[in-house]
């Protein structure tokens, strides 16, 4: 199989330098929505929650603003998950806590390349490149360097939705469970009250 630098597949940039308390302040009527570590589910899902909005304090170029397609890798700490942007406000910004990949020249689906990035074999060579002792922290060159399996693009969207029913399947499974806890609670407060 074809394997390819990440570089010659997509762009890579930070994330919007948001600096100080009040850049990221809340504000109902603001201009501009942010996307947040905890927007991302240890699965790579962005959150359906409402995204916070807010007025950045400082200029944002058209660029800056996320495309649907685009690929957001948390860029500190040790959590190794990536997400497909796919929600439809247009004027969606991302920090610099993110890695924004961008696949470009069609060869490359983007929930395809979720899924890579978020596998062991990934996670394993990124992690050597992390560095800082406090709060790790991922280079852009690192991300860039990475090569990636190339398969055709039916078999990179058929990986895509494999892993989509297998993320399905877990979350149904845990429901499930969680239903049976409550379930057996109840059966037994009932047995409580009843003589």
């Amino acid at each position: 199989m074809v394997t390819v630098p990440l570089r010659e597949l997509a762009s890579v940039r930070m994330g919007l330098t948001l600096r100080g308390r009040e850049a990221t302040r809340p504000d109902p009527a603001g201009t501009c929505w942010l996307v947040q570590i905890g927007d991302i589910d240890d699965h790579g899902g962005l959150s359906d929650a409402a995204l916070l909005p807010f007025t950045p304090g400082v200029a944002v170029k058209e660029g800056h603003f996320l495309k649907p397609g685009d690929v957001l890798v948390p860029n500190r700490g040790t959590r190794c998950v990536a997400a497909v942007f796919d929600r439809p406000e247009r004027t969606v910004l991302a920090g610099s806590q993110f890695l924004i990949v961008r696949p470009e020249g069609g060869r490359l689906v983007p929930s395809f390349l979720a899924w890579y990035l978020s596998s062991p074999s990934a996670t394993a060579h990124l992690n050597e490149f992390r560095c800082g002792s406090v709060v790790p922290t991922l280079p852009r060159g690192a991300l860039e360097s990475l090569v990636i399996p190339l398969p055709s693009l039916a078999k990179q969207s058929a990986v895509a939705a494999l892993h989509a029913l297998a993320v399905r399947e877990q979350n149904l499974r845990a429901e499930i469970s969680r239903l049976r806890a409550t379930l057996v609670q109840q059966q037994l407060l009932s047995t409580l009250t009843t003589p």
